[in-house]
């Protein structure tokens, strides 16, 4: 979820931030693996704390929860599209190299493990 126009309006400071934070979604800057929050604020060029108002004014997230959520919509993209590549390296396609770790997050988002996910959204 993210603030309309006019919402934006009202935060002076708010709109290059949310603007760098935006572009950093769009590249999928959320699939960089070793990546801290401390590193995207330097990518960024933007505080801690910025981040965290973005992230939690504009997408109504913290930091951390809001890129999970990124690389597991991310990945359910990548399970239909490449149905023979395993949940593991779907996992690691967007940034997550522990498959167990994948497979627990996957699972806390869309409540069902990558493959059951997959059986159940591919096209027969």
């Amino acid at each position: 979820t993210r603030l309309s126009p006019s919402d934006e309006e009202e935060i002076p400071f708010g709109k290059e931030i949310i603007s760098r934070f935006d572009q950093w979604v769009e590249t999928k800057g959320y699939c960089r693996a070793d990546e801290s929050m401390r590193d995207v604020c330097t990518r960024l060029n933007i505080s801690r704390f910025e981040l965290g108002w973005v992230c939690r004014r504009v997408y109504g997230d913290t930091f951390p929860s809001l890129r999970k959520r990124l690389r597991i919509c991310e990945s359910e993209r990548l399970l239909l599209e490449f149905p023979e590549a395993s949940a593991a390296m779907v996992g690691e396609m967007v940034g997550i190299h522990d498959r167990t770790i994948f497979r627990r997050q996957f699972e806390e988002v869309c409540g069902m493990s990558p493959q059951r996910w997959r059986d159940t959204h591919l096209p027969r």
